[in-house]
């Protein structure tokens, strides 16, 4: 069993508007994962967009924050145009 979740931004009310849906909070994750066992059941998947994640240090920021809460496997994509 794994947990994927998708953020997009380190912002809950921007995630909430980019999805769709109230999503799970930096909060909540954070709390869930304190509690698990297993430490890598969760994982952050990401994909570089205009104006939310778009730069090295928007990775680099987006990294620390999930480090910071005790993710520490993310997957971070970058879409690109196909002619």
């Amino acid at each position: 069993m794994l947990i994927v979740l998708r953020i997009n931004i380190i912002s809950d009310e921007i995630n909430n508007e980019i999805l769709g849906v109230k999503t799970a909070s930096l909060e909540d994750i954070k709390y869930v994962q304190e509690r698990l066992k297993n430490k890598k059941l969760i994982i952050v998947n990401s994909i570089m967009m205009n104006g939310y994640i778009e730069t090295f240090d928007d990775v680099k920021k987006l990294a620390d924050e999930l480090s910071y809460i005790g993710i520490n496997r993310v997957h971070i994509v970058s879409l690109m145009d196909y002619n």
